[in-house]
């Protein structure tokens, strides 16, 4: 199994899209998918781009059809791809490295603008839906995430382990 380093293209698995790898903490990857969002996924969700696959019959598509039907068919795949939902993951080990030198409300400081600027660049795009990750612990960060929805006047529902909360734009 080949290992992943910083700057492959992947694939995810369960999704139509690719992304490039930004950041790897343990089994985790921070990946700017090819919507231009980051998000955080495992190793297992992910495999690595191979260009010798990067060929028209490695995705089904017949050649008896001609070259601009062809070229509809992928451009119309590729508006239905768009992913109208964005996960963002705020636990701290993922947004900064040197999180064991700070102070619980530093951290959750960071976490929030981390938040709010992924909130604020969702608005501007065809993001319908965003899931905050916010872990369950004390519930402090998860009340701030909540305070911070209502400015907004979103609508939001908290999962039912009461590790995230999901909101409608």
């Amino acid at each position: 199994m080949k290992k992943f380093k910083v700057g492959d293209i992947i694939v995810f698995k369960h999704e139509k899209k690719t992304g490039t790898i930004l950041k790897i903490v343990n089994d985790k990857f921070l990946i700017k998918n090819s919507d231009g969002f980051e998000e955080i996924v495992r190793s297992n969700d992910i495999i690595l781009y191979d260009e010798n696959t990067d060929k028209v019959t490695a995705y089904g598509i017949s050649f008896d059809e001609k070259k601009d039907d062809l070229i509809n068919k992928v451009k119309a795949k590729k508006n239905q791809r768009f992913s109208k939902v964005l996960k963002i993951d705020l636990h701290i080990e993922l947004i900064i490295d040197y999180y064991k030198e700070l102070e619980n409300h530093e951290i959750v400081n960071i976490q929030l603008k981390k938040c709010e600027n992924e909130i604020r660049k969702a608005m501007n795009t065809r993001i319908e839906k965003i899931i905050i990750v916010h872990g369950i612990g004390v519930g402090r960060l998860k009340k701030e995430v909540h305070k911070l929805l209502d400015q907004y006047s979103f609508r939001y529902y908290t999962s039912q382990d009461g590790g995230s909360t999901e909101v409608m734009i």
